[in-house]
């Protein structure tokens, strides 16, 4: 489909101007009010629930009042430590078992478009790639955080960079590895995140995280580490969770957990860091390393939208405003 637009210029110069198309920070109507949750006052966990398989069967229907676009995703699910798939995550009750067997992976994400391997970390620190046909784990090194923290995330730039988080939950840290040495580079602390449980970066290198003793979105500079309060998730979290764009829909996903088999998949609006419910997971387990399999491009472009001219010179107005026309297909 082929729309047209047009770059108009007001100015009394003629302007060069270059277009780039890029999802936006997205807002939800939930589809029931949505409370702020309290600080938990209890202990918080960063793995897996020691209460595995005590959760019911609840509704696995996706919820019918959101309109989210296809993707397939991966995730490692850790109560029957499973490598599991979904052909579309907005259905987050039917997924496929690749293989079991798995180790206890917390963090993980894809690279560059690279859907054919995650790359992921351990709970003992052995960072290296799940091939996503097979389940099979290849080794790239040790990658050991700083302060005794443990890896609780891992997201990919559209340019390449691999970053982590680790928290003690009572401080966070922000890292970057290098996928092709496993070596960790520490940026900087997590500032207002003291339970840092995972880290997913959009389309257009913004940086988010979710801070389970508090409840909330956190915005996260990657160049510093430092963490802004975005709003409350209105859901209380506990252990392991998964955090993920769909880069291209610019959709923040959430594999959320609360304790005691209420594992599902959540989505987060951006701007105020409210989260509306997407549907349970098959069992309500706990889903870690969660990864939505798309990719928008280094940039922040959007690989399925082509501006025609991508860029130009808009002539000054002389009466009227002077005009750029594109086609956008």
């Amino acid at each position: 489909e082929m729309q047209m637009m047009d770059v108009l210029n007001y100015g009394g110069l003629e302007a060069n101007v270059a277009l780039m198309a890029a999802p936006v920070n997205t807002g939800w109507a939930p589809s029931a009010p949505t409370v702020p949750s309290p600080a938990d006052t209890g202990p918080q966990f960063t793995g897996r629930d020691p209460a595995a398989g005590a959760g019911e069967e609840q509704d696995s229907r996706p919820n019918p009042n959101l309109l989210l676009a296809d993707a397939p995703a991966y995730a490692v699910e850790l109560w029957a430590s499973e490598f599991v798939n979904w052909p579309d995550v907005t259905v987050p009750g039917a997924w496929n078992v690749i293989t079991g067997g798995m180790a206890s992976y917390y963090a993980g994400d894809f690279l560059l478009g690279d859907f054919s391997k995650l790359y992921i970390v351990s709970d003992i620190n052995d960072f290296g790639t799940l091939d996503t046909a097979t389940g099979a784990f290849t080794s790239i090194g040790m990658a050991t955080p700083g302060g005794g923290e443990s890896w609780t995330g891992i997201t990919a730039s559209g340019t390449g960079t691999l970053y982590a988080s680790g928290t003690t939950c009572s401080a966070s840290t922000l890292y970057t590895i290098d996928p092709a040495t496993a070596d960790v580079t520490p940026i900087g602390p997590i500032t207002d995140g003291p339970c840092i449980i995972d880290i997913a970066m959009n389309a257009s290198g913004q940086l988010y995280g979710v801070d389970i003793i508090n409840d909330t979105l956190v915005m996260i500079d990657p160049v510093t580490g430092a963490g802004t309060v975005v709003g409350p998730t209105g859901f209380a979290a506990n252990y392991a969770q998964g955090l993920d764009f769909d880069e291209v829909a610019g959709v923040l996903y959430w594999a959320s957990y609360g304790g005691g088999g209420d594992g599902a998949l959540r989505i987060i609006d951006t701007m105020t860091g409210a989260s509306t419910l997407v549907g349970d997971f098959p069992g309500s387990v706990e889903v870690a390393s969660f990864a939505v399999a798309t990719f928008a491009g280094g940039g922040g472009g959007l690989p399925w939208l082509v501006l025609t001219p991508d860029e130009g010179v808009v002539p000054p107005a002389a009466g009227e405003p002077g005009m750029l026309p594109v086609d956008a297909e």
